[in-house]
């Protein structure tokens, strides 16, 4: 085996490699996505639009996982 070839066949395990953990990075940005997502609907499912409690038990389970929900209060513009 030529050194250029042994080269070029190092070259293409490294990229083989560098394939698959950014495939890995990818997987887990997919998983992280899917998540918030969940931990979302979670939350609005425990708490309806006002901050009232529609499902203690989510509400509790978030809490427990140390997520605490807040609702957003929509913004006001000041009067002119």
């Amino acid at each position: 085996m030529s050194l250029q070839l042994a080269v070029q066949q190092k070259q293409l395990e490294i990229q083989t490699e560098v394939q698959k953990r950014q495939d890995e990075i990818n997987r887990g940005g997919q998983s992280q996505q899917i998540g918030t997502n969940l931990l979302k609907d979670i939350a609005t499912t425990a708490l309806d639009n006002k901050g009232n409690v529609k499902n203690q038990k989510l509400k509790d389970l978030l809490e427990k996982n140390g997520i605490t929900i807040k609702v957003n209060q929509p913004q006001t513009t000041p009067a002119q």
